[in-house]
């Protein structure tokens, strides 16, 4: 089975750069793939120049967090690319979206999605956190993240 790695904060994703390479899929945020890499990860090639970086140390796929703008993903096979959703007007509570795009990730890696899809999972599952009034969106269910992704997800 594949291991995961968000790394929560640029602190953590700091002490995590010597290790990254252990793990087959990460998911940090801009921030926290500058504290990996050491690439200034505000630009489009900053971005790729920290997820190729990131690719090189063995790990397989890398998902970028870029909140309101989406994900942006990379992989091994030179697989990119970037997905996002349209405005979404239930937000409730940002805490716990980035917790919930992992969970989407790893939910949809396990049953063997593509990479578009495995993105879509993550941000429709986002979009779910977003929309609870608490942390954890205790009505999550593959179906209202399909319907996330059909609703809002480009």
């Amino acid at each position: 089975r594949p291991l995961f790695l968000d790394p929560v904060s640029t602190a953590w994703a700091g002490m995590m750069a010597p290790l990254a390479g252990r793990f087959d899929t990460l998911k940090p945020n801009r921030m926290e793939l500058q504290a990996l890499t050491g690439c200034d990860c505000s630009t489009r090639a900053g971005l790729e120049e920290g997820c190729c970086q990131l690719l090189k140390t063995g790990v397989k796929r890398v998902f970028v967090s870029l909140g309101a703008e989406g994900i942006y993903y990379r992989d091994c096979r030179g697989v990119q690319l970037h997905a996002a959703s349209r405005p979404f007007p239930l937000l409730r509570n940002a805490t716990g979206a980035g917790d919930a795009a992992m969970a989407g990730i790893v939910w949809a890696t396990l049953r063997g999605e593509s990479p578009l899809r495995t993105v879509q999972c993550a941000i429709g599952a986002s979009l779910c956190a977003l929309s609870a009034e608490i942390t954890i969106d205790e009505e999550i269910s593959a179906e209202k993240i399909e319907t996330m992704i059909k609703e809002y997800v480009v």
